[in-house]
């Protein structure tokens, strides 16, 4: 779900690029809501009644994102979703730019690379949180699910100022060029990567 509402994110009407990037952030803030609470409750829900606590708890919070999902069908991205031939109508048919296919072959393979090492968070990263961080504070175990809420925590609280700063043409990246954007991507994931070794 989350790639096809981002497109649709993409495809509503945007005054301008940093506007468009403001979108996108408060989309994100909103994946990282549920993000977060899902590994607070799943998280303690594995680590005090079992695995298939967690997943049915999964399950069920998928079925209420549905309902919702359902509910809010008439909103401005579903104009976007039905929308003849799946493009919004303010949305113009341009020509692609010559050299189109190597750039997004390029984009692709940076963005394989990035989700590789990003995606460590669920696997190895909490492997290292469960096994070698002491997660005592005060007699009570912090449940190593838990570690997976503080990316989404980290990005609910630094987005909405973010997306305001961008909205009004100011703030840092708001008129960088999207390769910009992935390189600081890799730079940052370069020092996460570094500081955990």
């Amino acid at each position: 779900f989350k790639p096809n509402i981002g497109a649709m994110v993409g495809r509503l009407p945007h005054r301008s690029s940093a506007a468009a990037d403001a979108a996108f952030g408060t989309f994100y803030v909103w994946v990282n809501v549920g993000a977060a609470a899902a590994s607070l409750v799943a998280g303690y829900a594995a680590d005090r009644f079992g695995w298939s606590v967690a997943f049915s708890l999964a399950a069920i919070g998928m079925g209420i994102a549905l309902l919702l999902m359902r509910l809010f069908a008439r909103s401005a991205i579903d104009l976007v979703a039905t929308a003849p031939g799946g493009v919004a109508p303010e949305a113009h048919a341009r020509a692609a730019p010559e050299g189109w296919l190597p750039a997004l072959l390029a984009i692709l393979i940076v963005s394989i690379l990035f989700g590789v090492a990003f995606y460590q968070v669920f696997g190895t990263i909490s492997l290292f949180a469960e096994r070698r961080v002491d997660r005592e504070v005060l007699g009570f175990t912090i449940p190593t699910g838990w570690f997976l809420a503080l990316n989404p925590i980290v990005m609910i609280l630094l987005m909405p100022p973010l997306a305001r700063g961008w909205r009004e043409g100011r703030g840092p990246g708001h008129a960088w060029p999207a390769t910009t954007k992935m390189r600081a991507g890799f730079l940052i994931l370069t020092v996460a990567f570094s500081l955990l070794l």
